[in-house]
C-alpha cells in the first residue's frame, strides 16, 4: 500500500512519516510545498519514496463525479491529510 502525507514536510506530517518508518512502511509520497521555508529538514532521517510539490500533486490527482478521487496505485493508497493548503 502507498501512502500519501500531505503536510508531510511540516512538523506533524513529518511525525506521521517518523511513525510510518518505525513501522517498517517507507512506501510514501510526500506532499508539501517547502518553497523557501526550512521545512525540509523535518524529512533528514525519513523514507519516503517521492517528494511531490502540492501543485503538482493537485494538478495530476485523478477526479471522478462527485469531487472523489481515483488511487492509481497497484496495491492501493491511504491518503493522510496535514495540508492546510491543500
Amino acid at each position: 500500500m502507498t501512502y500519501i502525507v500531505t503536510g508531510g514536510a511540516g512538523f506533524i506530517g513529518s511525525c506521521v512519516v517518523r511513525a510510518l518508518n518505525d513501522a517498517g512502511i517507507d512506501d510514501i509520497i510526500v506532499v508539501d510545498n517547502v518553497a523557501k521555508t526550512d521545512k525540509w529538514m523535518n524529512l533528514r532521517n525519513k523514507k519516503c519514496k517521492e517528494y511531490i510539490h502540492k501543485a503538482a500533486f493537485l494538478e495530476n490527482l485523478p477526479k471522478i463525479g462527485g469531487g472523489g478521487v481515483i488511487c492509481r496505485y497497484p496495491h492501493g493508497c491511504m491518503l493522510v491529510h496535514h495540508g492546510a493548503g491543500l
